[in-house]
């Protein structure tokens, strides 16, 4: 999917937010939340367009939708204050095999280029009601550092595995942890400090299989499987297999 020739990869999920794209160009982004380099860069910005499709079918009156983008293969890469806060415009230009990329506002710029640019998040959200909900969290890449910090904070020694591949990108990434007692690792820096937690609550001087478990657990993973079973099928399936 392009904007103004500008090939986005996985953005047919704003089909389901906006019903004629062409609303979205030029491509512009009016607040940069989260930049992240190493290697690529993670644009977190605001669409003020209302999404039109989203509103319709949700019965909802959402005044904007908050994108991520990431840029992969960078080269040519200028800024200041990149981690600075401030509403400005971000946008594309095509040249030759690789897309330019602009971002100017009061208090930073960055310009450079890339090999990609693709959709890795979307949501729609109205300033107002969003603004009073509750506080959250949710498992995303801008809480990777906080993680791991907190692991390094708790004694825990942290490495990381893995291996590039022909395009010069990691397929997977193992992240550790260890001290002189356990060893820890998780697919992400969240699912490594999830270890941790399990490991802080149950940790055992048993270490047999099972050791995280306790007899008075409810087996919780089934029973919210099965509830959501029953708003989506109106029954339980019953192909659950029970995991220890």
């Amino acid at each position: 999917m392009s904007f103004d020739g500008i090939v986005i990869d996985k953005a047919g999920s704003l089909k389901n937010y906006y019903s004629n794209l062409s609303l979205l160009s030029p491509f512009d982004v009016s607040r940069i939340d989260f930049v992240q380099s190493a290697p690529y860069l993670e644009i977190t910005g605001t669409l003020g367009v209302p999404p039109d499709a989203y509103n319709k079918k949700y019965g909802v009156a959402c005044s904007e939708t908050t994108i991520t983008l990431c840029l992969w293969g960078i080269g040519k890469l200028e800024f200041d204050n990149l981690y600075g806060k401030g509403k400005g415009n971000f946008s594309f230009s095509r040249n030759e095999e690789r897309t330019d990329f602009l971002f100017i506002s009061d208090g930073r710029h960055m310009k450079g280029d890339c090999k990609k640019v693709e959709l890795v998040g979307v949501n729609a959200r109205d300033e107002v009601s969003y603004e009073r909900r509750k506080g959250r969290l949710f498992s995303y890449r801008n809480l990777y550092n906080a993680a791991l910090n907190i692991l390094e904070e708790e004694g825990w020694d942290l490495s990381l595995e893995g291996r590039p591949n022909n395009g010069g990108f990691y397929d997977s990434l193992a992240w550790k942890g260890s001290n002189s007692e356990f060893r820890l690792e998780g697919n992400t820096p969240i699912e490594l400090l999830g270890m941790y937690a399990l490991y802080k609550k149950r940790k055992s001087a048993d270490t047999q299989t099972g050791w995280w478990n306790r007899d008075s657990d409810k087996n919780l993973w089934l029973s919210l499987l099965e509830s959501l079973d029953k708003i989506h099928f109106d029954e339980v399936r019953n192909n659950y297999r029970d995991e220890e």
